[in-house]
């Protein structure tokens, strides 16, 4: 799970993992690698392995595979096998899968390496002498310098390939994008060069040291007798036709600047637009004459009096169209409005007019009693016919709740009236634990606490963050304390383990030693507990008690009431997963709302709210939803 790098200068070092850590140093490699292969000229895309066998790759010329381990899917190994006879496979030599007929390349960004060089920039942070010195190790200039170093390998290993850079130039920070849709395409060259400024010894590098720069590449691939305009600009409102775009370009660049390259087959012959009015709505469309690819466009939409009611930057589809609906709303002057569509890139302007008269809005009452949400995905559900339990919230909904099962059964669903404590329960939390847990029992001498004690307190299973008050000595009692929250690691107290909490709210043992216990079912079994308090996440190593997922669920549940009836309703509407919250002032005595939420507290396990706050509205509900599974 976490491989380790060999090299002499590293193999002695210490390396503290986590599941962050371990995430970055899986993609880590795999973005450089991404960034090797732009700066190189060529445009790269990731694509997931369940793509491989619909084909995803006919439009590839070479694939990358970067740290395989395991085996691929037989699917994928045969899409790998058809793409092998018109493409090139190439892999790492950290790639132990088996792969059909891969060319095995020496370029090195390997997880191994990736860690290795971590653990090198941290000892030369340490043994840094000026605070200067130690901040260059975290700049970005500093981190992407194996990707630089990469690229010329990378351009000698792809001119054996069929494939062809989309750029040509010596610089090693110019980073390439290209994209393809109808007659046209767009080349996308952004600024990356870094250059560190003048500090003082005392003083601290940035991290980002991006800089203006002046450089030269050349296009290619651009088909002959093509148009080239340039987009130029930190506000890309610098717009050209290019001159001859095969030939070296003499760019400058302001700093993180992207200059874009928009290559059409010819010319357009104009633009055409037209405008409609529905309702209190315009609608704005646009169509390119004579070339079919995607365009930028700047749409402005004026009212009557001549002022702007709309001004926004849009593109053209894939055949040279636009279409865009501008709500006016129902107090808009009435009059003619005037639309303006304009394309800095070939100098096209288009313009059109058309009468608008807006309707005003008037408050539709809502007669009905019940109002459904989701009522096709509703419908849908319950024609599966799932087996259903309806979570009894209180006595009080007991015989409506049974006469709910009975209409649903008589549907041909399979529906059962269970105690809400049955069906619906809390989660055991710490839910993801580190491969070990510190244990503390008591056992000899106790020390005395090492600072002044304002307070005791006895704690057990239940204790949530409160105990850890300053100046308090607290006696771990019941079934023991498991204290994890906010760590990278758990932490067991057993019964009788006396401990000091001190100013800052560190935590000292006075009367037991730590063991480092392996994190077994059993011990997992013991230790973790239905959480006692919820908490919000703050970007901590352990996933705290929070809702909907601190409940789970085995069923798909009917949940009837309000927040007041039924804990399970005021967990799923304190989750803030659904459309509208039910209580007394929506939608009222007497009226009820049915909704539809997906997986709330267990994957796979839906639920039904009818949500009323009272029996009348109850029952209108009830009688609504077994009309719906008819």
């Amino acid at each position: 799970m976490v491989p380790l790098p060999q090299e002499g200068k590293t193999a002695q070092a210490e390396l503290d993992s986590n599941a962050y850590e371990v995430g970055i140093a899986y993609a880590r490699p795999l973005i450089d690698l991404h960034q090797a292969l732009r700066r190189a000229g060529y445009p790269a895309h990731f694509v997931d392995e369940r793509l491989l066998a619909s084909g995803v790759l006919r439009n590839y010329k070479v694939l990358f595979v970067n740290g395989q381990t395991f085996a691929l899917p037989e699917s994928v190994q045969a899409a790998l096998s058809d793409f092998r006879k018109s493409g090139a496979v190439l892999a790492d030599r950290s790639t132990a899968a088996t792969l059909p007929a891969p060319v095995v390349h020496e370029l090195d960004l390997s997880t191994q390496t990736f860690r290795g060089r971590a653990l090198l920039r941290k000892r030369q942070a340490e043994a840094a002498k000026t605070e200067r010195e130690k901040s260059l190790f975290e700049t970005t200039k500093l981190e992407n310098e194996p990707v630089r170093q990469a690229v010329p390998a990378l351009k000698a290993l792809l001119a054996r390939t069929a494939a062809r850079p989309v750029l040509a130039t010596d610089d090693l920070d110019l980073v390439v994008e290209k994209h393809l849709a109808g007659e046209g395409a767009l080349y996308m060259v952004l600024n990356g060069h870094e250059e560190y400024p003048q500090v003082a010894p005392d003083a601290k590098y940035p991290r980002y040291n991006f800089t203006p720069a002046r450089t030269s590449y050349t296009l290619q691939g651009i088909p002959r007798g093509a148009t080239v305009y340039a987009v130029e600009g930190s506000d890309w409102r610098q717009v050209r036709e290019l001159p001859d775009p095969s030939r070296p370009q003499a760019a400058s660049f302001d700093t993180g600047e992207m200059k874009l390259y928009l290559v059409a087959p010819r010319k357009p012959r104009g633009l055409a637009a037209s405008a409609a009015g529905q309702g209190n709505a315009l609608t704005v469309t646009a169509r390119l004459d004579g070339v079919k690819m995607p365009w930028p466009l700047t749409v402005t939409v004026s009212g009557p009096a001549g002022n702007a009611l709309y001004q926004v930057h849009r593109a053209m589809d894939a055949v040279g169209s636009y279409t865009e609906s501008f709500p006016l709303g129902s107090t808009a002057a009435a009059g003619t409005f005037a639309i303006s569509v304009e394309s800095a890139v070939g100098k096209l302007k288009a313009a059109a007019r058309v009468r608008l008269k807006p309707i005003p809005a008037k408050p539709v009452p809502m007669t009905e009693a019940v109002r459904v949400f989701d009522e096709k995905t509703l419908r849908d559900f319950l024609r599966g016919k799932p087996k259903l339990a309806i979570a009894l919230g209180n006595d009080g909904q007991r015989a409506l709740a049974e006469h709910l099962a009975a209409d649903l059964t008589k549907a041909g669903l399979d529906a059962a009236v269970k105690p809400e404590a049955e069906v619906f329960r809390k989660v055991s939390y710490p839910r993801v634990w580190s491969p070990y847990a510190t244990v503390y029992s008591p056992g000899g001498p106790t020390k005395e606490a090492p600072g002044e004690v304002e307070r005791e307190l006895s704690v057990g299973t239940s204790a949530d963050g409160d105990w850890r008050q300053p100046k308090t000595l607290v006696t771990v009692a019941g079934n023991g304390l498991c204290d994890w929250l906010g760590q990278d690691r758990e932490t067991c107290y057993e019964p009788g383990v006396k401990l000091y909490v001190d100013e800052q709210r560190n935590v000292a043992v006075l009367n037991a030693e730590p063991r480092r216990v392996r994190t077994t079912s059993e011990l997992r079994g013991r230790w973790a507990h239905p959480w006692a308090r919820l908490y919000s996440y703050l970007g901590n190593y352990q996933l705290p008690p929070q809702l909907p997922e601190a409940y789970t669920t085995d069923s798909h549940l009917i949940l009837l009431g309000d927040s007041r009836s039924s804990v399970a309703v005021r967990a799923l509407q304190a989750s803030e997963l659904l459309l509208q919250t039910v209580d007394e002032k929506y939608p009222g005595p007497g009226k009820a709302l049915i909704q539809f939420a997906w997986s709330p507290f267990a994957v796979g396990r839906n639920v039904i709210l009818v949500g009323a706050s009272n029996d009348t509205g109850l029952r209108a509900g009830v009688a609504r939803l077994a009309d719906l599974a008819r």
